[in-house]
Formats: structure tokens, sequence, C-alpha cells
């Protein structure tokens, strides 16, 4: 027997601002997501997924047991580089979110939890009755939280599903397949970044680019491209996203971007992104 939805079912009708709850990380590039996207359509609420936190000696002590000395050295050396790569991001953070969005929009409810599964912040959003529900960065989500809107719209940093997973600005840089970088906003699925497209965007290397900054300007295209999507179910316009081939392309694991394909990264951001030569032409892109 089918289950239900909880949520209510959709009509053609038009409305006046459709209902949308933000499920984010706390991190920069969220906070440039959500700036854009509450100016482009004003949120109902904002719920903030915190990070566990862990010193910097556990988390290597943990690496250590697990993972033997190759892993302990490895995740010193990346720990080495992200110090080193610190002030450039700093400044990235400065140039495309700050001042703009110094924390959160003002007067948008936020809320925080270190589980967004938790029973209170399930039921906050679905007294909230949202119409759509954006995700933008958090660990991965289930029901029932997935069932709580008639939309539930995430935003992958990689066009799906040539580019599925983690890391996947940075793969596509390794592979020089730069013509093929950009956003898919999804649904979530049991597969992950496998859910069915609602669209696409290909980003454009700019000249001062790096992964980093990249990733900000991908959150920020994200962003418009969902108030698009809330502003066409405004309209009445009813979305039915189309189902991704997961024959085609790859789904990539933290393991896949390894110690010595970060220092050819860096090696290839030093040279400059805009110079890398396409390694193939512009895949499709599935859009609504």
């Amino acid at each position: 027997t089918a289950r239900a939805p909880a949520h209510r079912p959709e009509s053609a009708t038009p409305m006046s601002a459709p209902r949308v709850v933000a499920l984010v990380r706390d991190e920069p590039a969220a906070r440039g997501f959500i700036a854009r996207l509450h100016a482009a359509a004003p949120l109902a609420a904002v719920v903030v997924e915190l990070s566990l936190t862990e010193s910097a000696a556990h988390r290597l002590g943990r690496l250590f047991l697990q993972r033997g000395l190759p892993g302990f050295v490895g995740a010193l050396l990346r720990r080495i580089d992200a110090a080193q790569q610190r002030p450039r991001g700093h400044n990235d953070v400065k140039e495309l979110i700050s001042p703009a969005a110094p924390r959160w929009p003002d007067g948008l409810p936020v809320h925080h939890t270190t589980d967004l599964h938790a029973p209170d912040v399930v039921g906050a959003i679905r007294v909230l009755a949202p119409d759509m529900i954006a995700i933008h960065g958090t660990r991965l989500l289930r029901e029932p939280l997935l069932d709580l809107a008639p939309h539930v719209v995430n935003l992958h940093w990689g066009l799906a599903p040539h580019y599925r997973g983690v890391r996947c600005i940075e793969q596509a840089l390794l592979a020089r397949d730069v013509l093929n970088l950009g956003i898919t906003l999804h649904r979530p699925s049991a597969r992950i970044d496998g859910g069915a497209i609602y669209t696409q965007m290909r980003i454009a290397l700019e000249v001062n680019d790096t992964a980093h900054r990249l990733a900000l300007r991908h959150s920020q295209a994200g962003a418009e491209a969902l108030g698009a999507l809330v502003k066409r179910r405004a309209a009445g316009e009813l979305l039915h996203p189309i189902a991704q081939h997961l024959d085609q392309g790859r789904l990539y694991r933290i393991a896949d971007f390894t110690l010595a394909e970060l220092q050819q990264l860096r090696r290839l951001e030093r040279a400059g992104l805009h110079r890398l030569a396409p390694a193939r032409p512009p895949l499709p892109l599935s859009t609504i």
C-alpha cells in the first residue's frame, strides 16, 4: 500500500507567496545562498545544521587509530593545506558574500540544531506547512523530513548525473571538464544526488577562480535558480522534475579525492584555472 504524503496536495492555482523553508549547514557559502534566495523569494524560516565539535588533536588521533600512519600524515597535510588557503578563502568570502550577508537576513526566523531529524525540528517544520523545502550542504536527509512539503529541492555543486557525490567541482577541474561546471537542483532520493532534476545551470570560469571561490559562486547561482523555481510555482505552474539516467556519469566519494589530486589541483589554481583547455564539449542539461 502506498504511503500517503504528509504534505497537502498541490494545486495549479497561483499563490501570492509560496512558503519556503531552507535547511542549511552553518558555513559562509550557506549564508550567501540564504541572502540571495531570501531576496529573490522571501523565506518562511531557516534551520541551520551545526557541526558536532571535535578538536584537531582528537580528530588526528582518531584518524591515526583508524587508518594508521599514512592516514594520519595525509590528514595532517590536508590541515596544513587548509591553513595555507585560509587567507585567500577569507578574501573570497569578503568579495562574494560580506558585507551583504554577514550572518542571516534581519527578521528571518532562524533555528539552530545539531540534528535536523530531531522530533522538535520536524514538528516545527510541519507546523509551517511549507510548499517547498530548500536544502544546501546538510548531511543526508531522510523521511519524515522529506515528506513535509510537495517539493523538496537540494542544491548540488555538480551537473548530475555526470558528477554526483562530493568534491564534484574539484573532480571536474582535475578532469579539465571546465565546460561542465555547474549546479543541479534535484529532489533527494535513496541514491546520493540521484533524485529527479528540477533544473541545472552551467558556471563559467572567471580569472580569479579557485575551487573555493567556485563553490561560493555555485551557491549564489543555485540561490538564483531556486528563486526562479519558487516564482514559477507562485505563478501556478506545477513542477514535475525529470528522472536521472544513473547509468551515466559517476558517484564520487571522499576517498576519490586523494592527497595527490589535492596537490595537483593547487598547481592548476596557481597556473590559472581559466587557462585550462576544455576536455570535452558542454553536456546536455536537464531543466523542466
